[in-house]
């Protein structure tokens, strides 16, 4: 009697252990980036636990780079993510190619080669524009769970200072706007607190919309694209009689694109004091460490930060369709009145380019930019004083002169674009006439500040002049 029946069990198990399956999920480019962009990759195990793979790329045909990445343990389902240590080079600017693959998960074949490989078209650009992300967020007083939203919203700051701005926008209590319920029906918002990091869908999420876990390594995520814009605020100024505004709000591009571009203008309120913030922290059986412990439940005297006062757009002609290869500057000057029961020292304007495709799946912020409308404000009165900034942008060091029409006691400030006060140069008489002092890059702690836009503020309490300095 011949006996093979075994043959094919064996065979099939033989197959089953020299295979395995990885998929890239994301790569950190999407239609721009820069000369020397580093790699920012996402993958996902959909079969089993893996433990190592290798990450390749190639640009425009060329040579493909491998990194092998081991000691690693992405379960079933899970998502990895991960920076490349070789960035990639493109030889020029303008439009490029780069396909990005995985291979050998866990030193075996891939069960499955179509979800390995990643191919993009990309403009490179010279320069890559200051990336700063809204965080918003979808609150409520009636929200017990709100106050750790608030809470991670400001973590998220925090940990990428000058990188984030937080717009919080209630719903169904005394400061809702239409805004808030406008976004929350186009992006399906079903649970508060819940946040969108640049309005983008990632790999990893089904729509933007995002569980306020998941706010930090989106935005780290996130901050790992090169964009083709920037937006700079300017001009703002405020009568704090007639509470009339006005600010204007730039994009400017540094290479070409096309979309449906939209500039956008949201106003925030900080420190509103609630007498009735629900809190389901209070007797600490959620979260025993929650800062929220025996504050009461509702929480009185609560400080709403980030608050959504008003959402404006400027016309659809204000940018192109299309923006030729050598980029363009696109403004729009927003103007209005204020709340008459809004604390205009505590407001904040947050500009902001979108791609409006009409489509929440790929409707997404590119730029966005604030300023605290007490400090922009100084811009009003400039006869006092004149005030300059040699290199601008600034490198390492800076001459910073000013003078003044006469015998003054002045102070001088730096703040981000955040509005935090970041040094402090000095408050005390001068004599009229010039005056000049070095700035080193630093913080009050001679710490180096990051890459940015701040704001030289030269005040002697009446009148005030702002010098918007880069520094690189």
């Amino acid at each position: 009697m011949r006996k093979f029946s075994l043959l094919i069990p064996l065979c099939f198990i033989s197959k089953m252990i020299v295979a395995a399956n990885i998929t890239l999920a994301s790569v950190n480019i999407d239609g721009y980036a820069i000369q020397t962009q580093p790699l920012y990759c996402v993958v996902k195990s959909p079969q089993s636990t893996i433990t190592s793979f290798k990450i390749n790329f190639s640009v425009d045909g060329g040579t493909a780079i491998t990194q092998s990445i081991t000691g690693v343990n992405i379960e079933y389902l899970a998502y990895y993510r991960f920076a490349l240590s070789s960035p990639a080079v493109f030889s020029s600017t303008g439009v490029h190619n780069i396909t990005v693959w995985t291979s050998d998960p866990n030193n075996l074949n891939d069960t499955n080669k179509s979800d390995d490989t990643l191919k993009k078209t990309v403009v490179v650009l010279t320069f890559a524009p200051f990336k700063v992300i809204p965080l918003e967020t979808f609150v409520g007083e009636w929200c017990g769970y709100c106050p750790d939203g608030d809470y991670k919203a400001q973590l998220d700051e925090d940990s990428f200072p000058g990188h984030v701005v937080t717009i919080a926008y209630h719903s169904t209590d005394p400061y809702a706007i239409n805004e808030s319920y406008n976004l929350a029906e186009f992006y399906n918002v079903v649970g508060y607190p819940t946040g969108m990091i640049d309005r983008f869908e990632y790999a990893w999420q089904s729509g933007p919309v995002l569980n306020r876990v998941d706010w930090f390594h989106a935005t780290d995520e996130r901050l790992q694209y090169t964009v083709p814009a920037d937006i700079v605020l300017s001009g703002a100024t405020v009568d704090t009689v007639t509470k009339h505004y006005s600010v204007k709000v730039t994009t400017n591009f540094y290479g070409a694109a096309s979309g449906t571009y939209a500039l956008r203008l949201i106003i925030t309120e900080d420190s509103i004091i609630s007498q009735g913030q629900k809190n389901y922290y209070n007797d600490g059986s959620i979260d025993p460490n929650s800062p929220f412990v025996g504050l009461g439940d509702p929480i009185v005297n609560y400080a709403h930060n980030n608050v959504a006062r008003l959402a404006v757009a400027a016309p659809s002609s204000t940018i192109p369709l299309v923006i030729p290869s050598s980029g363009g500057s696109y403004s729009y000057t927003f103007s209005g009145t204020l709340g008459s029961d809004w604390n205009w020292k505590r407001l904040n304007y947050v500009g902001m380019l979108w791609n409006d495709t009409g489509y929440p799946d790929n409707s997404f912020v590119i730029n966005c930019g604030a300023l605290n409308i007490a400090t922009a404000a100084y811009e009003v009165n400039e006869s006092a004083f004149e005030l300059s900034v040699a290199p601008n942008p600034v490198n390492d060091d800076a001459a910073i002169t000013f003078s003044a029409s006469e015998n003054m006691n002045v102070g001088m400030k730096l703040f981000d674009a955040m509005g935090i006060c970041r040094r402090t140069f000095f408050s005390q008489t001068f004599a009229s006439g010039g005056h000049q002092l070095f700035w080193n890059g630093k913080d009050d702690a001679q710490n180096n500040l990051p890459a940015g836009i701040y704001f030289l503020v030269l005040s002697d309490g009446d009148h005030f002049i702002t010098k918007k300095v880069f520094k690189n």
